[in-house]
């Protein structure tokens, strides 16, 4: 090699040494990694198109100064809740929810950037500009809650209209971008990243029967984020229309031709399209002016070819007047429509009442069916006063007693001259079916946890509340309803879910006010009730006793008040005293059957006994709810009682009562038939409750000594393949000559709650008792062990508990390394964990208070628990003092008493 060739190769040597190293898509995972956070998302109530629900996505770092992280919009949800979010290297953060946009799907949350300590992250750039069809991509998400999973493609399509998402959130007038990739649930909120580390959109979405992925290009996030950066809402306009993007072709067939399209300033080749008009919101600002089926040529006299420049300009005139030049009809028109701000279609006050979730109409509602953003939309029933009047998902009230209720405002304006425990009548109007109306008639209870009427802050995203003070509680006396015994329970309690009830009851002692009634109608001990005499008279009552081992309850009620009531209208007693136990139906008993429903309709019907037997539920592992054992029951030949008739009483020849037939509830899982089944017992069978409460002096019901087994019957023919010898055998057949002769034996030992071991083991039979053949009911017991007397049967959507398990059922015994036993012990521990800044948090964000991060009154706490298999379980949860503050319901021991509602 000469001098020349080796002074130029040096000089390449050198030149090559100072090149920048091109990016990798190693490097950029690198990079992106640290900037890629997990988000742990709780809607706390049922809001607009969004559930209470626990669920998991991503998001990433927009601005590192400020701490910003973009997500969707379907992630951070529009009504109250809380996020939490976790970094690559398992910092946590909490995450304020300070902005999201009222029509596209993406949101900004902030955290406080002095919770990451040492850690130093990087905001991914947004470049939505540089997205192009075939670009390589990669989306860093925490797919299926797995941190920092990342998934590859190729751009396909960048102007595919948005996808619909059936009856959930969909987004509107704005392109998507369609890729094919592996992402699946938790991914929403994941940056589309080029491979200069650039996030040119965002993961939204993807199509349940194929691979196809849905990207929201980013161009009105860069919009709102530059305002959000300046401490400012940014200006979002709406017409309140919504409009498709369609091809030229297409366009040709509504008689648009090109030449006219070049003439007005359009591009006409293959790639490109104009924007039409698919749906118009009644009463909105385009409703009358625009029509489906127009073709959107220019505004304000710049040509439109597709949503970007269309939503510069809108959201440019909000609160002024635009000029749409449209092509309809084969010629033009210039039409002027006042834009609208987008944030008054976005409810931004939510009222709890009794339990049931009420808010404005909302864009995202009434854009799905075409319907007025008008009326009162009922977001939740779930454990409401309007939770069982079979009740579809979208429904608006549209008025309350004849009175027109177009918002929340007029809702509230119209409660407060409506006293609790009046009835109300409701309008509802569907809107997915206009023409499907509802009247119904609902009676908001005395008892209820506190009324609150939550806002949200346009600065912070916190909610605030304050109390609610409508529908006033003046006499408790006050009732004015229509029906039989209906009840509306307060809350989950004693194994059995919040329902609304009606069914007849019997008057059993009319000077005491004792009505007897199926236990079915209040499963539930917080149930407020009132009794209605001849579907004229309505009289409040109150649970007196339930019957712990067959499916009867007994109510009371003021004499007085009826009396003050019933004018003419007399109420006679139903005598059920002095039965013995020798007065039981027997098989072959001809007997009447008599039955009134709700509706006041009576059922009568001849029968006979067919068989008696000792009742089998079957064994249910979904729920805790009251099931019977060890009943000897009786069937009838011929029964025409139906699921209206929840009690009815069968007499002898004679006519006197002997028996009753009562509907008895099944578990609650929903593939069963919900009216339950029904059974028939002696009357002699619960004489001994009925004596002690309409007494001269009304007595405590004392103990009722039980079994702690469970029993199963088999026949003589079998009892004797066991082993019984043929003396007792004969013994058993003299004594019950004509009656079903069978044999009891032990099927399960239930828990003896700590008690030495039973003497009685599986397989058992029961020859004598106390030297006499009769059975002894007895109570089933699920649990294997119980270590202590705190029973978890529910857990409320939305609380912090909810994410945390996926079953309940289970015994606390441990809150905070305090070991509990009472719901007294449960109290003491709560009333130390209350936070101290719950009324000043709350204060603040009524005012605007600028926070640093999401955090919200509560504290971390440790729940160590055994489920009803013995199993023992640890949760750590952090409570929410905000939005979940602690309560108890409490009822005094009078029968008289009623429930009473108290925050701790």
């Amino acid at each position: 090699m000469d001098s020349t060739d080796s002074s130029a190769s040096a000089s390449a040597s050198a030149s090559s040494s100072t090149k920048t190293t091109a990016p990798t898509w190693n490097t950029i995972q690198e990079r992106l990694r640290d900037s890629i956070v997990a988000i742990e998302c709780t809607g706390a109530f049922d809001f607009d198109t969004r559930q209470a629900t626990s669920s998991n996505a991503t998001g990433f770092i927009v601005d590192v100064e400020r701490g910003i992280v973009m997500s969707n919009r379907h992630v951070m949800g529009p009504g109250p809740s809380y996020h939490k979010g976790i970094f690559f290297n398992n910092v946590e953060v909490f995450l304020q929810p300070c902005y999201y946009d009222p029509i596209h799907d993406f949101s900004l949350f902030r955290y406080d950037p002095a919770d990451l300590k040492e850690f130093n992250p990087k905001a991914i750039p947004l470049h939505p500009e540089n997205a192009f069809s075939g670009m390589e991509f990669r989306v860093a998400s925490n797919n299926l809650n797995k941190k920092m999973s990342v998934h590859s493609g190729e751009l396909s399509q960048l102007d595919r209209n948005v996808p619909d998402y059936r009856d959930g959130y969909t987004d509107y007038n704005t392109f998507y971008i369609q890729s094919s990739t592996t992402c699946d649930g938790g991914s929403s909120g994941s940056p589309v990243v080029n491979i200069k580390g650039e996030a040119v959109a965002l993961m939204a979405g993807g199509a349940d029967n194929a691979s196809s992925n849905f990207f929201y290009p980013l161009y009105r996030a860069v919009y709102a984020l530059d305002y959000i950066k300046r401490n400012e809402v940014p200006p979002r306009g709406t017409l309140q229309a919504i409009f498709t993007h369609e091809s030229h072709f297409e366009a040709e067939r509504h008689a648009l031709n090109r030449e006219l399209a070049i003439e007005q300033g359009l591009d006409v080749d293959n790639t490109a399209g104009v924007l039409m008009v698919q749906k118009i919101i009644p009463m909105g600002p385009a409703d009358g002016k625009l029509k489906v089926g127009d073709i959107v040529i220019a505004i304000n006299k710049t040509p439109i070819p597709g949503f970007i420049e269309m939503s510069d300009i809108v959201d440019g005139s909000v609160g002024k007047k635009i000029s749409m030049r449209v092509f309809r009809d084969k010629k033009l028109c210039d039409i002027e429509i006042p834009v609208q701000n987008a944030y008054a279609s976005t409810p931004s006050k939510i009222l709890c009442l009794a339990n049931c979730w009420l808010h404005d109409m909302s864009f995202q509602l009434a854009a799905r069916r075409a319907v007025p953003i008008s009326g009162v939309y009922i977001s939740g029933t779930y454990n409401s006063f309007l939770g069982d009047h079979n009740l579809d998902k979208y429904r608006v009230i549209y008025s309350v007693n004849g009175i027109p209720t177009p918002n929340l405002e007029a809702l509230m304006d119209a409660f407060m001259d409506i006293p609790r425990g009046k009835d109300i009548v409701f309008r509802l109007r569907s809107i997915k079916n206009v023409r499907d109306e509802k009247v119904i008639i609902a009676r908001c209870p005395l008892a209820t946890l506190k009324d609150k009427l939550y806002t949200r802050s346009s600065i912070t995203g916190f909610w605030s509340y304050k109390p609610y003070t409508g529908l006033p509680i003046n006499d408790a006396q006050s009732f004015d309803a229509a029906g039989n015994t209906d009840t509306l329970s307060l809350c989950n309690a004693d194994g059995c879910f919040t329902k609304l009830g009606s069914s007849n009851g019997l008057v059993v002692d009319k000077d005491k006010g004792i009505i007897l009634c199926s236990r079915n109608l209040v499963n539930n001990p917080t149930c407020e009730i009132v009794v209605d005499f001849g579907n004229v008279i309505s009289v409040p009552a109150t649970l007196a006793y339930t019957h712990p081992l067959y499916p009867v309850a007994f109510l009371k009620y003021d004499p007085e008040i009826l009396a003050q009531r019933a004018g003419k209208y007399k109420v006679s007693s139903l005598n059920l005293k002095n039965i013995a136990a020798r007065d039981m139906l027997k098989v072959g008993t001809s007997v009447s059957a008599i039955s009134i429903d709700k509706n006041g309709n009576l059922t009568f019907f001849e029968s006979s006994v067919s068989a008696r037997f000792i009742s089998q539920p079957k064994d249910c592992t979904c729920c805790v709810d009251a099931r019977y054992y060890n009943i000897d029951q009786f069937t009838l030949a011929k029964c025409d009682f139906g699921s209206e008739n929840g009690l009815g009483i069968v007499c002898n020849s004679r006519g006197s009562v002997r028996g009753l037939w009562l509907n008895i509830p099944y578990c609650l899982d929903t593939s069963t038939d919900e009216d339950g089944s029904y059974i028939g017992i002696d009357i002699s069978a619960i004489s001994r409750p009925l004596a002690m409460l309409t007494a001269k002096i009304p007595q405590e019901i004392n103990t009722i000594g039980i079994l702690d087994v469970q029993f199963d019957s088999i026949t003589l023919k079998q009892a004797k393949v066991f082993g019984v010898d043929t003396k007792h055998i004969d013994e058993i057949r003299q004594s019950s000559p004509t009656s079903s002769q069978n044999v009891f034996v032990v099927s399960k030992i239930l828990q003896k709650r700590g008690r030495d071991k039973p003497s009685l083991q599986i397989g058992d039979m029961i020859i004598k008792l106390n030297g006499k053949r009769e059975p002894t009911p007895s109570v089933q017991e699920r649990s294997a062990t119980i270590p202590s007397q705190v029973f978890v049967f529910s857990e409320l959507y939305g609380s912090p508990v909810f994410r945390k398990t996926d079953r309940y059922n289970y015994y606390i015994t441990e809150i905070d390394h305090t070991p509990v036993k009472t719901l007294d012990d449960v109290l003491k521990v709560i009333q130390g964990l209350a936070s101290s800044e719950i009324k000043s948090f709350n204060t603040d964000v009524a005012s605007n208070k600028q926070f640093s991060s999401g955090k919200l009154p509560g504290c971390d706490v440790k729940v160590r628990a055994v489920t009803m298999y013995d199993q023992e379980i640890v949760l750590s949860l952090r409570t929410n003092d905000h939005y979940f503050p602690a309560w108890q319901a409490i009822r005094g021991p009078a029968t008289e008493d009623t429930w009473k509602v108290n925050e701790l």
